[in-house]
């Protein structure tokens, strides 16, 4: 009988660390996918911001992007 509840235990305790698992690499996944996005949103605010700025360097009379830096 004791044999049998630590069996049991057992088998309860590996379905909680399955189920611990599975969520850890949801969330895992879901954290890359939102880095994923962010990165996508800074590209496409920085390739706004390019276009506001060179466009009026270009008025202006002076040269586009430089790489003296």
């Amino acid at each position: 009988m004791k044999a049998h509840y630590q069996n049991y235990k057992s088998e309860q305790l590996n379905d909680l660390e399955e189920e611990e698992r599975r969520k850890s690499e949801e969330l895992r996944q879901k954290a890359f996918e939102q880095v994923e996005e962010q990165e996508d949103e800074i590209k496409r605010l920085n390739e706004v911001s390019y276009g506001c700025i060179y466009p009026q360097r270009e008025i202006m009379g002076l040269s586009g992007p430089t790489s003296d830096v």
